[in-house]
């Protein structure tokens, strides 16, 4: 399975977050689900997973946007390699 589609699938619900009023549960959930994905598919002491952690802390716009950069930069990193079947979205 290649890692784009839930990469993507996070990246785009940081966008629906964002369209969404920017709800503070919905951000939440999305922080949650971003980091569960990162530690999965990398390790929780990753360079990616450990950055997300430091600079994605409150509600806010803009670590909507770091947190999609740093997921960005994470397909980069992994998308030419296949993984096994992780499905990041079912934390």
């Amino acid at each position: 399975m290649s890692v784009d589609k839930p990469i993507n699938d996070l990246i785009e619900a940081g966008w629906h977050v964002l369209e969404s009023d920017f709800d503070d549960a919905a951000f939440h959930h999305w922080k949650k689900q971003v980091f569960y994905c990162l530690s999965a598919l990398l390790g929780p002491d990753h360079a990616y997973a450990e950055c997300f952690r430091e600079h994605v802390g409150e509600a806010e716009k803009k670590n909507i946007l770091t947190g999609s950069g740093i997921l960005t930069a994470a397909r980069e990193q992994l998308s030419p390699k296949l993984i096994k079947s992780t499905n990041c979205l079912d934390a």
